[in-house]
């Protein structure tokens, strides 16, 4: 009974081995197989865009760039080579514009945003000549900011049938990033007060977290807080008081510092602008044809009032002829460099000044040319003018500067009061000061008031006169400055009447003189100066120049100087614009952030002048705004020009060899293919197989015929 069985059993075995036997020679001899397609000939091109911009510098989970990612798997021996075989390929670098480039390529981001219509057109014109693309290779982080929809362009690449295969290279979740970002306009400061600077400090970081920030100046720290950073911070403010015992513009940096992966750099630094102040000074010319007493005590106004700097030119007579034929004029000179030997005929001679305090008296004594001369520094350069004294057989051209039509000329004999406008010239503070203590005009003298004013004037000091209201002082505008006129030529008497009528004196001409002296404008005007400029992107230098007669200079020669933070010197030449004459420009690209000195040398006829200015450089801009990767740009491309996307481990896994690249990259219908047929299994395989089961039938017939 036993026997039996395993007789039963042995037979079971013999009938299975054989059925096995039977199906594997049916697989042998249906030889079930796939077909592969691989490009019949190399006639077409693979192009690979790599993305270099700015934004491919951030380090993401890893301590490696997104830009070092790629050169690892692209600048691999094998692979590049394993390109080479599979088709003619073409590597660009690309940002705002495309860099051919070969493999390995160096690691060096471009300037400029990331412009991929730019690229993908750039491998649209090329397909139009010469060798067809058959495929394109994106490899980017997907930070599309300037220039046309890549959408629009991959739509032309499906009508051209061009797949695009994307790598995106990022992780999927945005790494840490903690950004600081000061306010881009110059801070207005005065010396030795003190000023708030603030910062903002923003971050994507899931938890609440300490971040410590420094504040430098010439590279030394001046001020250092720990701030605490909500979750997701957004703006948060961080502010340092601080004073500057220095007039000018200053470049403050603000630094974070932090032990917490930071995945962006450049964004952990910034500038602020301040400008700060020296307390005004105003630069004024007193021009008189004798010695009187009202530059006797207007000379001294500094004393008390610091912001008013006199100087004087004044005709005292003619010297004793001698043994020339015509006497020399005698001038008294307070405040001036040069030599005067008479009535400046240049107006070039008016530039150091501000403003003009003239006696109408001493237009006698002047040239055709000095006069004009005047006439520029008022009408050009914005210069101010206040006129005083009689204006009977003044020239035409003086009488058409003053702000009345008509005069009257009224002696003082009782006190004259005056009421200053304190909407015009006199601050309210000022003018309501004046009103209560009292300013009258001086008695015993006589005043040349204007009764009836231009359309164009307005009256700052009205006084009641038996025949009616009428000016005292006013003013209007003339070209590019202003022109006053005052009645009175001995104000000087404010000051000896009583011990308030000082505050009086000191509180009429310094409002007077900033009046007059603040719609001046520089012979050297850099429009850049203390403004920040973008790194790597190309800013234009504009420099306004004036010349000697004050109106804009178009045939001048300038030479730019720019010293870089690392002490480096580029020069170049500025180009008049031709836009706007007497501006003056060239375009300038920072390399690294940090404050750059401009030197400007201008030449104007046989002369030289110097001036400078500055711009700060930073990283800024939607490359460093948004860092993180944006995948669905790079499916929709994938998606619409019928290509595939990928992340970089599959692309360089498909780059191991020219077939496996062949499967991974989709290729244009119009390049030739060549079908292989590869079995499933081997046929060695199958035939050991068949072979094993056949001695095993053969052996278990044996072994039950034995028993």
């Amino acid at each position: 009974m036993h026997f039996s069985k395993l007789q039963s059993k042995s037979a079971l075995l013999i009938v299975a081995a054989r059925i096995i036997s039977c199906l594997i020679l049916a697989v042998i001899i249906a030889n079930p197989s796939r077909i592969r397609k691989v490009p019949g000939t190399r006639d077409f091109k693979l192009v690979t865009l790599i993305d270099a911009s700015k934004s491919m510098l951030t380090k993401d989970d890893s301590s490696q760039t997104r830009l070092a990612k790629i050169a690892n798997v692209m600048n691999n021996k094998d692979i590049y080579e394993n390109l080479q075989n599979f088709a003619k390929t073409e590597t660009y670098l690309f940002a705002d514009g495309c860099v051919p480039t070969t493999l390995p390529f160096v690691v060096q981001p471009l300037p400029g945003d990331t412009n991929f219509g730019a690229a993908l057109t750039h491998v649209l014109q090329m397909n139009e000549l010469g060798v067809p693309v058959g495929a394109v290779l994106l490899l980017s982080d997907g930070r599309s900011n300037v220039g046309p929809s890549p959408q629009d362009v991959a739509k032309r690449f499906a009508n051209a049938t061009i797949p695009i295969t994307t790598v995106t290279v990022a992780e999927d979740t945005r790494p840490l990033d903690i950004a600081i970002v000061a306010p881009s306009q110059t801070i207005q400061a005065k010396r030795d007060e003190p000023f708030t600077l603030t910062a903002h400090v923003s971050a994507n970081n899931p938890r609440a977290m300490d971040v410590h920030v420094q504040l430098l100046l010439n590279a030394a720290v001046v001020q250092e807080t720990e701030i605490r950073l909500p979750a997701m911070a957004d703006k948060t403010p961080v502010q340092f008081t601080v004073a500057s015992p220095t007039a000018g513009l200053q470049t403050y940096v603000v630094r974070l510092k932090t032990d917490a992966p930071d995945a962006v750099q450049d964004n952990d630094t910034d500038f602020l602008s301040v400008q700060v102040e020296q307390p005004p000074v105003f630069k004024i010319l007193y021009l008189a044809n004798t010695l009187d007493w009202d530059w006797r005590f207007f000379s001294k106004l500094h004393e008390d009032a610091p912001s008013v700097q006199a100087s004087a030119l004044i005709l005292l007579g003619d010297l004793p002829s001698g043994e020339t034929p015509q006497p020399k004029p005698r001038f008294f000179t307070e405040n001036i460099a040069t030599d005067v030997t008479e009535f400046p005929e240049n107006t070039d001679f008016y530039a150091p000044f501000d403003a003009v305090i003239a006696d109408t008296r001493v237009f006698a004594s002047c040239s055709d040319k000095a006069i004009q001369a005047l006439l520029s520094f008022v009408e050009n350069k914005g210069g101010g003018l206040l006129l005083k004294g009689p204006v009977e057989n003044l020239r035409d051209d003086i009488a058409s500067l003053l702000p009345a039509k008509a005069f009257a000329a009224e002696f003082v004999n009782s006190p004259l009061r005056l009421s200053p406008n304190p909407q015009f010239i006199f601050s309210k503070k000022v003018a309501s000061r004046l009103l209560s203590e009292g300013i009258f005009a001086p008695r015993l003298h006589v005043l040349t008031m204007m009764t009836e004013l231009k359309k164009s004037a307005r009256s700052a000091l009205d006084a009641s006169l038996p025949n009616g209201k009428a000016s005292a002082l006013a003013a209007h505008t003339v070209g590019a400055g202003r022109v006053l006129y005052l009645s009175s030529t001995a104000t000087w008497t404010w000051k000896l009447s009583s011990d308030s009528s000082q505050v009086i004196y000191n509180d009429f001409w310094t409002q007077l003189v900033a009046f007059l002296a603040e719609t001046g404008k520089p012979r050297f005007n850099c429009l850049n100066n203390g403004s920040k400029i973008p790194v790597d992107q190309t800013t234009d230098i504009l420099l306004d120049v004036l010349g000697t007669d004050f109106l804009p200079a178009p045939d001048a020669r300038v030479t730019l100087s720019a010293t870089a933070p690392d002490g480096s010197v580029a020069t170049m030449e500025l180009s008049p614009s031709l836009h706007e004459l007497g501006r003056y420009e060239a375009p300038f690209t920072p390399a690294s952030a940090g404050e750059y000195l401009l030197q400007f040398e201008t030449r104007l006829q046989d002369s030289v002048y110097a001036s400078q200015a500055v711009v700060i450089a930073r990283g800024a801009g939607p490359e460093s705004a948004n860092t993180a990767p944006n995948l669905a740009l790079m499916q929709d491309i994938a998606r619409i020009t019928a290509g595939r996307s990928l992340s970089l481990k599959e692309l360089a896994s498909a780059l191991r060899s020219p077939s496996a690249l062949a499967d991974a990259v989709p290729l244009s219908p119009s390049v030739p293919m060549e079908e292989t047929r590869i079995p499933l299994l081997p046929p060695v395989v199958l035939y050991l197989l068949l072979f094993a089961s056949c001695m095993l039938a053969w052996w278990l017939r044996r072994s039950l015929s034995l028993k």
